[in-house]
Parts: C-alpha cells; sequence; structure tokens
C-alpha cells in the first residue's frame, strides 16, 4: 500500500481511465446487449426469404436414397481394445421454400441385416427443418461396417438434403468426434 501513496498522480491517471470506462460502459448499455425480461413479449421475427442471387446449378431431386456410413467402435492399441462410438445421423433440408418427405430410416450391422427401424411413418421436413436419430454408444451390434439408408422423396425437385453421421465417444480422458457424409446409391424416378 506504501507503494501506491509514494507515487506521483500521473501515474494513477491510466488506473482511472479504466475504472471510469467500466463504470460507464455498465451504466449505459446498449440496445444489442440486452436481455429479455421474463415478462416482455418476444418480437416475432420476419421470415423473409434470406438470398437475393437466383437459385442456378444447385444440384436438385425428387427423392433419393442414401447410404451413409457408421462407425459404432474403432479399434486401437494392435486391434485389442475398441474404442466405442455412438452416432447421430442428422438429416437437414437445405431447401429455402419447399418441404421433403423422409420415407425410411434404417440402422443395418456390418453383415448388412437390419437392426433397427426408425420411423413407423413418413416424416415430413419443413423448410430448413432437420431431425435426429441416435444409436447410443452402449448400443456396440452394429459393428465397424454398420450404416443407415435413408430414402427421401419430394412432390417437385428441390436441392438436395444434408444427410451425415456424427461420430462421438469418450473413454477416460481421451475423446473422439467425427463426420461420415452420405452418399447418394439410387436416386429415385418419378
Amino acid at each position: 500500500m506504501k507503494f501506491f501513496l509514494n507515487m506521483p498522480f500521473k501515474s494513477y491517471l491510466p488506473f482511472i481511465f479504466f475504472i471510469s470506462l467500466v463504470v460507464h460502459s455498465g451504466c449505459n448499455p446498449n440496445k444489442q446487449g440486452e436481455s429479455l425480461s421474463q415478462n416482455e413479449p418476444v418480437k416475432e421475427i420476419p421470415q423473409e426469404l434470406p438470398y437475393s442471387v437466383p437459385d442456378r446449378g444447385i444440384s436438385k431431386s425428387k427423392g433419393q436414397l442414401v447410404y451413409a456410413p457408421v462407425y459404432s467402435h474403432i479399434r486401437y492399441f494392435d486391434n485389442k481394445r475398441d474404442f466405442l462410438l455412438g452416432a447421430i445421423l442428422s438429416i437437414r433440408n437445405t431447401s429455402l421454400e419447399h418441404g421433403i418427405t423422409i420415407n425410411y430410416v434404417r440402422y443395418y450391422n456390418t453383415d448388412g441385416k437390419v437392426i433397427q427401424v426408425f420411423l413407423e411413418e413418413p416424416l415430413v421436413l419443413g423448410p430448413l427443418a432437420s431431425t435426429e436419430y441416435i444409436i447410443p454408444e452402449s448400443h456396440n451390434m452394429g459393428g465397424s461396417g454398420a450404416n443407415f439408408l435413408v430414402e427421401w422423396k419430394s412432390d417437385i425437385l428441390v436441392n438436395e438434403p444434408i444427410i451425415e453421421v456424427v461420430m462421438v465417444g469418450n473413454q477416460g480422458t481421451m475423446g473422439l468426434s467425427f463426420i461420415s457424409e452420405g452418399r447418394v446409391i439410387r436416386n429415385l424416378s418419378e
């Protein structure tokens, strides 16, 4: 404390400036940083289309059968141990204006046998909507060659959806995550 008392006043100026800046910024909040009170009504966000460039040259389809690889485990330590992974299948409609219908989502094991059917009836995904299907880390029946088959359709030509699988796992202090992209294996005819 004695050190501060022996300093000339000019040495305090940067410290005083910093404190006043902090105090003034706290007293004058700007509108962008304000949080919503629980009593305030939420403002409706306009849902106009967020683009101004014409839609040209994008790959479009009326439906596809998509194969998405899943790695339910990875071998390590000279192939003596398995690193178990959970999997999240993500299906994202990339159309700004039109919905798509997911007809089925099936999970196959390494031997090509269906081990789980996810949809009992078709699911409609609206414009820019998405859905996901989860295989837990503890579910190791798929094997290292597991996969999803996803069939989607539309009444009109639309942008192809993004279909990918995110694999995630951790053991002790080790964590692992990566993405596997779906591949079109059949274009569905009208």
